[in-house]
């Protein structure tokens, strides 16, 4: 039965926290036959609702709710395409910098646009005359007055309709689809503006049904039947466009022959092969296909902000994703990997059997993306380029919190939920399934009301847009201006497209990828460095053999390398130990989640521990390099083509087709793989099913080796650069981590491993950030804390300082930046009594006979020094308080290389601060961070904060388990106490030499009433008990270069 009255006033959930309706239940209301939506000064929503309401069967009428004169509402509709295009022109052009408005006179150009004027909310009560004669003068015959209450609004309503015999429309204002929503919409309301709860407030914005309509206007029908035939006059539907890129321009050629001229132009330069033969015939293939699907100004458009980017020195990526198989990309500059020379397939990126856009992702450095963007505006017009929107949404730990806070429930309990949801591969666990598996909570909502409705509102709202944001990447160029194509808006004085990323296609718009990679910054800057050294230098041009290079692979020297620096990447590499760039690749590939299972068969084929096999002896070709383990897709493809006869085109279908794993499709390939390879390897049927059944199984973790190989030379440009110019990488690497303490403790610890001191910050010698001092690393003075830059420029200045006296004449420095230049020894150079020089710090506070008296001030001691410089630093520099003990290989162990995944091990480290946290239970944990000479790292324990709290500033030992991941203390002891504890310490031996050294050290300290007995460990032997001892200080450290565990 369908409704007595159109609805023309519904808002969606994207009217950002103003409505609870979602697409997925606009389309199940079918009793309507037309459905107007009109969003909060906005059109976000308008590819997402007409493309759920049309495959509903209800026609969608776009529209939107317009601030009018910046504190009127006009309700506006898209009568055609033509007034689509005028709306989208007029909201894109509403966004001011100080106010988000339309004006009277915006609608100059409102032609077939159909507009609802309501009094008192169009115009104040008393102005609908003029209001009526504004929406005559702009609007014509396309507009009505809506009556959203007939109880409170029809006096006016009917008078401004008699003004110019206007038709009055019903249009009730709709924010919710059932009664029992109205409290979600009004926590949304909340949540937006600040406010609490009110349980005496109530809300009716739920969608009427057709009887309550009906009996609202049971003696005045007009206002029903209007919105029937105000719908009648709104045809248009927004439907999908095909996207059309902007034209290049060329001078005397089309965009065809200038790819082609710049392809083959590119190829004699970059590649110098005896099978140049082979290279032609790919590229013409590349160029042919690239041409019929009509991407030739893609290509171009791409090539031309990189190579632009390049000639003005900003570093871009070699490649990122499938493109990397194009070696048309390759020859115009897109990508630096040559694919044929790494079996990099074009078909992944570009099938005509596949028709989709092409998508270059191009990573930048993050300094210079900013320009790349300017670039790309100024080229093509401010008009035709935007940024794109994303959406947050109201996640099930932030929605917890958000209507925690409205309903005034306590802080300690809303956090206790809210830190209790886990995150799973990245994601907050929903709230529906968190609450499935809480057995407690259900208890706790039976006892607790305000509880109870914490949850049952945040469930109703979870996942709704929160608020509006920039797309870290994309942008899109449009062939005409943007506002002729989709609505813009601003956001941080940015133009953005007001369609996410998932409806820009859709919208006729390509969309390019412009990413920012830090770790281009620091190879950048560290070659540039090294080009002071060696002008010769080129990081593009590196040799991919270089065993120096494949050392620090092989050895686990990876801090500072992308791609390769966290602890289980360098457990992996240094097991697999790379002897060639193919290996580095494969790595990559192979290190995450799924194909990790390959692991552990990958290394101990590669060193020949187990056999390698393979099903058809034509495989060895493809599999060889990886070993006879299927990593990459390519490999996947190659298979097909080679043994079952498949073009490359087929092949990648056929990939595309086994990921989708959709069962009836599953068993057509099935069939027609089988057959194809017992057909041309003249094989038995069994034999083929298992082919395709270890592609079926491998599918589920295809890596792509295209996105493998460049990040892989990014890796390997860091590995060269630490290999052979390892101060420069460090200190490019200090300067972009400034302000990561626990990054900075980590490099200075690489430093000194590498032999290179880094040097404490000094007045007269440190520049703003890290630099190169004669072989050694200056700290720079932005690293130290409360120094900012003014005053960092000021001191630059004015440098050098011939006294402490000089310094404090003429700098410009506050207080609490004079005291952390002196807690960090910027002043050591000029004194080293650093106690001293905080005393004269006072002579800016009127105290001159500080300078005129001489006062003996002792220095502070080591261990108040240390503290003040971590205080200043964030770090300790000079040295840590630990450096004494020398039993710091636990922290090698534990997060550095560690041997084995459960082990119980030990250790020690200053506890230096506690995060409590809660379980999914609810049960409270601490993590606590901690530092040693060779950085920050962390443990958790099962004890409360309030318990472990007493250690904090202190020294610790540590028992333990390693799970990998993370290391669970059992017990937490002050370093004291441990050193004078009953224990055992046991110590793996490897030989008798070992011995020998072992108990030249321990004689002298042994004591049958010592309280540490002594184990020794043979290999595949029971330890002995070989006496006891009363551990020291000063034995510790001997004792250092042992294995032994306590």
């Amino acid at each position: 039965m369908m409704s007595s009255y159109i609805p023309l006033g519904i808002r969606t959930s994207y009217s950002l926290l103003q409505s609870t309706i979602r697409m997925s239940e606009l389309n199940q209301q079918t009793q309507f036959e037309s459905i107007g939506i009109v969003d909060d000064h906005n059109l976000f929503g308008a590819m997402d609702y007409n493309e759920t309401l049309i495959n509903g069967e209800i026609k969608p009428i776009t529209g939107c709710e317009l601030n009018l004169e910046e504190k009127y509402k006009i309700l506006v509709y898209c009568k055609n395409e033509n007034g689509y295009r005028n709306l989208c022109k007029i909201i894109s052009k509403s966004y001011g910098e100080k106010v988000t408005s339309v004006f009277w006179s915006d609608f100059k150009d409102a032609k077939d646009i159909m507009a609802i004027a309501i009094p008192g909310y169009t115009c104040e009560t008393g102005q609908e005359k003029q209001c009526a004669d504004n929406m005559d003068k702009y609007f014509a015959n396309n507009w009505a007055v809506g009556i959203r209450n007939r109880n409170t609004e029809e006096q006016e309503a009917c008078y401004m309709s008699s003004i110019h015999s206007t038709p009055i429309v019903a249009i009730p204002e709709i924010r919710c689809i059932t009664k029992e929503q109205n409290q979600a919409y009004q926590a949304l309301n909340c949540i937006k503006h600040g406010q609490y709860f009110d349980e005496d407030t109530s809300y009716e914005f739920q969608l009427p049904t057709s009887d309550e309509m009906t009996e609202m206007y049971k003696n005045w029908k007009a206002p029903l039947e209007n919105t029937f035939e105000f719908a009648k006059k709104c045809s248009f539907l927004l439907k999908k466009r095909k996207p059309e890129l902007p034209h290049f321009a060329t001078e005397n050629m089309t965009e065809k022959e200038l790819l082609n001229k710049k392809a083959y132009d590119g190829l004699k330069e970059k590649v110098k092969s005896d099978n140049m033969g082979k290279y032609e015939q790919r590229l013409e293939f590349e160029l042919e296909v690239i041409n019929k699907m009509g991407f030739d100004g893609y290509f171009l458009i791409v090539a031309d902000f990189i190579n632009w980017s390049k000639q003005n020195d900003i570093p871009v990526g070699p490649g990122r994703g499938s493109g990397a198989g194009s070696l048309t990309a390759y020859c115009v500059g897109i990508t630096e990997i040559d694919p044929m020379q790494f079996g990099l397939v074009f078909e992944r990126f570009l099938n005509p059997g596949r028709i989709s856009m092409p998508d270059f992702d191009v990573d930048f450095c993050p300094k210079g993306r900013g320009k790349v963007v300017d670039y790309i505006i100024s080229k093509y017009g401010i008009d035709k380029v935007a940024h794109i929107i994303t959406f947050g949404s109201l996640q099930s730990k932030g929605v917890l919190r958000d209507v925690g806070r409205i309903l005034q429930v306590p802080y300690g309990l809303v956090d206790r939920y809210s830190k209790s949801i886990p995150v799973i591969q990245g994601a907050n666990l929903s709230l529906e399934k968190y609450m499935e598996k809480n057995d407690d909570l259900t208890k706790e909502m039976e006892e607790d009301e305000k509880v109870k409705k914490m949850f049952e509102l945040s469930l109703q709202i979870e996942g709704l847009p929160r608020h509006a944001s920039i797309h870290a990447a994309g942008i899109v160029i449009g062939k005409e201006a943007l506002y002729d194509i989709l609505p813009l808006y601003r956001e941080n004085n940015l133009t953005v497209t007001q369609f996410s990323l998932n409806h820009i296609e859709d919208a006729g718009l390509v969309k390019f990828d412009l990413l920012g990679l830090t770790a281009l910054t620091i190879i950048n800057d560290a070659a540039n460095l090294a080009k002071k050294a060696n002008p010769n230098f080129d990081i593009n041009a590196i040799p991919l053999n270089d065993q120096k290079t494949l050392d620090i692979f092989r050895d686990g020297h990876t801090v500072g390398i992308f791609q390769f620096e966290s602890k289980g990447m360098t457990e992996t590499v240094v097991g697999l130990g790379p002897e060639t760039f193919e290996d580095l690749i494969a790595v990559i590939s192979l290190y995450r989640p799924g194909p990790m299972e390959n692991i552990p068969t990958f290394i101990k084929r590669k060193h020949g521990l187990l056999p390698i096999q393979y099903l058809f002896p034509e495989m060895e070709r493809i599999l060889k390099p990886t070993y006879g383990i299927l990593v990459y897709q390519e490999q996947v493809l190659e298979i097909a083509r080679s043994l079952a006869g498949y073009s490359m085109q087929e092949a990648d279908l056929l990939r595309r087709a086994i990921g989708k794993k959709k069962p009836e499709e599953m068993k057509k390939l099935k069939i027609d793989f089988t057959k194809r390879i017992c057909e041309k390897m003249n094989s038995e049927e069994d034999k083929a099913i298992e082919l395709f059944e270890q592609i079926e199984s491998f599918a589920k973790y295809a890596f792509v080796k295209a996105h493998a190989t460049p990040y892989a030379l990014i890796g390997y440009q860091a590995g060269y650069l630490k290999a052979h110019y390892a101060i420069e990488l460090l200190v490019s690497s200090m300067i972009l981590e400034q302000n990561n303490t626990d990054k900075l403790a980590e490099f200075i610890y690489e430093g000194r491993r590498l032999k290179i001191n880094i040097l404490s910050p000094d007045i007269n010698k440190s520049s703003e950030s890290f630099s190169i001092e004669n072989g050694n690393i200056r700290f720079g003075l932005n690293a130290i804390k409360n120094v900012g830059i003014h005053c960092i420029n000021d001191i630059i200045s004015k440098k050098p300082f011939a006294t402490i006296e000089d310094f404090f004449n003429r700098a410009n420095v506050n207080k609490k930046t004079l005291e952390n230049l002196i807690k960090s020894g910027a002043f050591d150079s000029l004194e080293k009594n650093r106690a001293l020089v905080w005393s004269k710090k006072d002579k800016n506070n009127s105290i001159p006979t500080l300078f005129t008296e001489q006062i003996e001030i002792t220095d502070w001691n080591n261990d108040t020094k240390l503290s003040n410089e971590h205080e200043a630093l964030g770090i300790y520099l000079t040295e840590h308080p630990l450096d004494k003990f020398a039993i710091n290989k636990f922290h090698m162990k534990w997060i550095s290389i560690r041997p084995s995944a459960e082990e119980s091990i030990s250790g020690v480290g200053k506890l230096e601060k506690i995060i409590s946290k809660k379980s999914p239970r609810g049960d409270t944990y601490s993590i606590c961070i901690v530092s040693d000479p060779f950085g920050i790292w962390r443990f958790i324990s099962r004890e409360k904060p309030d318990v472990l709290s007493k250690f904090v500033g202190s020294k610790i030992h540590i028992n333990g388990e390693d799970k990998a991941k993370f290391i669970i203390a059992n017990n937490v002891v002050h370093l004291d106490d441990f050193i004078n504890s009953d224990g055992q310490i046991v110590f793996k031996i490897q030989d008798q030499e070992e011995i020998k050294n072992l108990h030249q050290i321990l004689e002298p300290h042994m004591d049958k009433n010592g309280k540490m007995q002594i184990m020794l460990n043979f290999e595949n032997e029971n330890p002995i008990i070989v006496g006891k001892i009363n551990l020291s200080e000063n034995l510790l450290k001997k004792l250092d270069k042992f294995n032994w565990k306590i």
